[in-house]
């Protein structure tokens, strides 16, 4: 499968991620740092004064079926911090689709190509943290209770943070043993 990139401009773009995660009962998954998850938030996240958000797409131009979004922003230098949510009825791709997208990214975000994506996962995701170090991505530590997911009753609910980072090498490797155009 191939993907294809739009950058999500206006306030509907960057809502179609949040509106897909609705439908898909994927909020709470994805924003877990919020009780209740709104569209306020959200749109803060993603505001394109410090975020850059794509939607993916099976065709080009926007077209064909949304396959995901994914935003990065930098934090700490050339260091871009990368979130992704993949369409729940092509989970089955997310091999490819995540190779695809951390591609994009380093090339895209040129010429202050990044030295590294990293991302911060909350520890009982082990699905994701399988996923995300099939596309590359090294774990290099946790963070005790570094990942806030209050719940009603637990307001001040913490789990542990996996710090995990991915080169454009790692990239490169993880892209030629999927065989990923």
């Amino acid at each position: 499968m191939i993907a294809y990139f739009t950058l999500a401009q206006t306030r509907e773009e960057r809502m179609l991620p949040w509106h897909k995660m609705d439908e898909q009962g994927t909020l709470k998954r994805v924003l877990y740092d919020e009780i209740i998850p709104s569209p306020q938030p959200w749109l803060e996240a993603v505001d394109p004064k410090h975020t850059h958000l794509v939607n993916v797409w099976s065709e080009q131009g926007g077209k064909g079926k949304w396959l995901g979004a994914s935003w990065v922003y930098f934090v700490f230098g050339t260091a871009a911090q990368i979130h992704f949510v993949i369409d729940r009825s092509h989970f089955q791709d997310a091999p490819t689709l995540g190779i695809q997208t951390c591609d994009f990214w380093f090339h895209w975000l040129r010429p202050c190509m990044p030295s590294c994506l990293w991302g911060w996962t909350p520890k009982p995701y082990k699905d994701v943290l399988r996923m995300i170090q099939i596309w590359g991505f090294k774990i290099i530590g946790t963070i005790p209770g570094g990942c806030p997911m209050p719940t009603v009753e637990k307001r001040l609910r913490c789990k542990d943070a996996v710090i995990s980072v991915l080169t454009y090498d790692n990239l490169m490797a993880a892209k030629a043993a999927l065989e990923v155009r």
